[in-house]
């Protein structure tokens, strides 16, 4: 299995609950497809380089996990139909 790192950005207004609900939601996901969650850290509200989706603010949380190749691809398609995602990047660490 390889291990992935994933930063992910979630909408400013959720709250701490939401958030929680969210990070579960995720970590089930990478379950359910095989693979496992090494750590999860939150980095908390920053400022946005740019505007997305009119938000100037956004929560970062940075995800290890260990996975197949095709996990990714069911990651993304999940994340694109997450609202309360803003963007994501998935990176394989060497």
């Amino acid at each position: 299995m390889r291990e992935y790192e994933m930063v992910l950005i979630f909408n400013p207004e959720l709250e701490e609950e939401a958030l929680s609900s969210s990070l579960e939601k995720l970590t089930g996901w990478i379950d359910s497809n095989g693979g496992s969650v090494i750590s999860q850290e939150q980095w908390g509200r920053k400022k946005l380089a740019y505007p997305i989706k009119s938000f100037r603010q956004g929560i970062y949380v940075l995800a290890s996990y260990q996975g197949e190749s095709k996990l990714n691809r069911e990651l993304e398609a999940n994340l694109k139909f997450a609202d309360e995602v803003l963007r994501y990047l998935v990176v394989k660490k060497e």
